[in-house]
């Protein structure tokens, strides 16, 4: 009998366990473990950390675009001073322009950007759209006008170029370059604001482009 007790005792005891071991699970403690709340503050802190790391980089690619601008003017200005030490003259055309064709036009505008006398090219390129606006070519045509003007310094003129290449030919394959050098023109024309403004149509408008890569991985 005595045996018999010990085993019913013993069975009624891991029954108990056993019932125990089955037992709903008790909640976990989140004593340490942060709060929702909390996890969104520290992620928008990043992210504003993210903004603010990109906003730097961009002030810092516009800086470069600006020093290379004048740079630009230097090295034009010293071409202009040898030409003159030199006795050489800048060659002109007397033809008239309205009686040549759209490729003899643009190429000689051309030839004269590539070769520093950018103000033939001014006068080749403004030919070029008056008398052939609806040309292939004519999206080139405002893009180097732009530049020339750059190159000599004139920044006002040079953003309203880019300004109007923009505004005729958004979806341009040059248009992301265009902005790219319309924010270093307004940063030197002292408009901080539009400059950002017009990097931000950057990011927007053109994320993959090269210019907005250009912009985001610029060194500080």
């Amino acid at each position: 009998m005595k045996v018999l007790l010990f085993a019913r005792c013993l069975s009624a005891t891991l029954l108990v366990a056993l019932l125990a071991g089955c037992a709903l699970p008790s909640a976990p403690d989140t004593a340490g473990a942060p709060t929702a709340p909390a996890e969104i503050t520290q992620l928008r802190e990043q992210l504003q950390q993210t903004d603010a790391r990109l906003q730097r980089l961009q002030d810092s690619l516009v800086m470069l675009e600006v020093r290379i601008i004048d740079q630009q003017r230097l090295v034009t200005s010293l071409r202009q001073q040898l030409a003159g030490n030199s006795g050489l003259t800048v060659p002109t055309d007397s033809a008239n322009l309205s009686q040549k064709s759209p490729a003899e036009l643009y190429l000689a505008a051309f030839g004269d950007y590539t070769s520093g006398r950018f103000q033939k090219a001014i006068e080749g390129f403004t030919a070029f759209l008056r008398f052939y606006p609806s040309n292939d070519y004519a999206v080139n045509a405002l893009f180097l006008l732009a530049e020339s003007f750059l190159a000599q310094g004139d920044y006002q003129q040079a953003a309203t170029g880019f300004t109007r290449m923009l505004k005729e030919y958004p979806q341009s394959e040059k248009a992301p370059d265009a902005l790219l050098r319309l924010a270093a023109v307004q940063h030197a024309l002292k408009q901080p604001e539009q400059a950002a403004a017009t990097l931000q149509q950057l990011r927007q408008r053109y994320p993959n482009s090269a210019a907005a890569h250009k912009a985001a991985t610029a060194e500080p």
